[in-house]
C-alpha cells in the first residue's frame, strides 16, 4: 500500500468526518475498512469507496435541504460504526481474501457488495422525491414514505443508477489495475447489486422490525418516539435496518460466488 493511498484514507475519513457524514464512532470503522481495501487494491480501491461514500453523502444532504425528512428512520443521514460496516464490512473482507489469494472472484465479490451498498442507499435518497406514497412491496398496500420494504417508481430507479454507477466506477478501476473487464462483468456487477438491493427490501418489508408509536400512532423503526416505548407489530425485535443493510452486501457476496460456481 503506497503511502499516497494512506493519505487518501485518511484524508476522506477526516473529511467525511468534518462534514458531519460520520460520527467519531463511523470514522474510525471507516478507517479500518478503507485500510483493508488499500491494502488489498492501492489507490484504485478508494476509487470504489469514494464513489460509494460521496454520491450517498452529497444526494443525503442535497435532499435534506429540498425534502423534509423522514421520521421512521432509527438512525439520520451521519453514519455510525455499525452503518460504515454494514455497507462496507463485506466488501473489506473480500478484499482481504484477494489480497492473499488473488481469486477474481473476490474482486468481482468486492465490487458487487459496493454495488449493491449503493443501490440501497441511492433507493432510499431517491425515494424521498416521490411525490406518491410507496408500495409495500410484499403486502402490495400503501406505506409511509422512508418504510422499509416499501418502493416507488423513482426509488427504484435511483437503485438501478446507483448499481450502474458502480458498474462503469468498475470500468475504470479494472482499466487502472490493469485487471481484465468485459461487458458482460459490466452487466454482472450491476445486476447482482440490484438484486441484492431487492433482497434487502424483502427482508425490511418481512424480518425487519417495525414499531408503532401508542401515543401518536406512527409506525417507526424507532424503540422510542413521542416519549413512549413503541411496540412492536412487525418483524423480530434483534434485526434492524443495520442487520438487513449486512444481508444486503452479504448477499451480493453469496450470488457472486453462485454464478462463479455455475459458471
Amino acid at each position: 500500500m503506497s503511502v499516497l493511498t494512506v493519505a487518501g484514507i485518511f484524508l476522506l475519513a477526516a473529511g467525511a468526518r468534518f462534514k458531519g457524514s460520520l460520527t467519531n464512532s463511523g470514522t474510525l470503522m471507516a478507517l479500518l475498512v478503507a485500510l483493508f481495501i488499500g491494502a488489498a487494491f492501492d489507490l484504485y480501491g478508494l476509487l470504489i469507496l469514494a464513489v460509494f461514500f460521496l454520491t450517498s453523502s452529497i444526494l443525503g444532504k442535497v435532499l435534506d435541504k429540498r425534502v423534509e425528512s423522514n421520521t421512521i428512520e432509527e438512525k439520520g443521514n451521519r453514519r455510525d460504526a455499525r452503518q460504515v460496516l454494514a455497507n462496507g464490512g463485506w466488501p473489506a473482507v473480500c478484499a482481504v481474501f484477494y489480497l492473499f489469494t488473488g481469486d477474481s472472484v473476490w474482486l468481482i465479490a468486492f465490487l458487487s457488495g459496493f454495488a449493491a451498498a449503493t443501490s440501497d442507499t441511492w433507493a432510499s435518497e431517491f425515494g424521498r422525491l416521490s411525490k406518491r406514497c410507496p408500495l409495500d412491496l410484499i403486502r402490495l398496500k400503501p406505506a409511509v414514505k422512508g418504510q422499509s420494504g416499501a418502493v416507488s417508481v423513482i426509488g427504484t430507479l435511483g437503485a438501478a443508477a446507483g448499481s450502474l454507477i458502480i458498474g462503469v466506477s468498475s470500468f475504470l478501476f479494472m482499466f487502472l489495475s490493469e485487471e481484465p473487464f468485459t461487458i458482460y462483468t459490466f452487466v454482472l456487477i450491476s445486476v447482482i447489486g440490484f438484486t441484492a438491493q431487492l433482497i434487502d427490501t424483502i427482508a425490511g418489508g418481512t424480518i425487519q422490525a417495525l414499531y408503532e408509536c401508542p401515543g401518536c400512532g406512527e409506525k417507526t423503526e424507532r424503540t422510542r418516539h413521542c416519549g413512549y416505548r413503541t411496540v412492536r407489530i412487525r418483524g423480530m425485535s434483534f434485526i434492524n435496518n443495520d442487520v438487513v443493510n449486512h444481508l444486503c452486501t452479504a448477499s451480493a457476496v453469496f450470488i457472486t460466488w453462485i454464478v462463479y460456481v455455475i459458471i
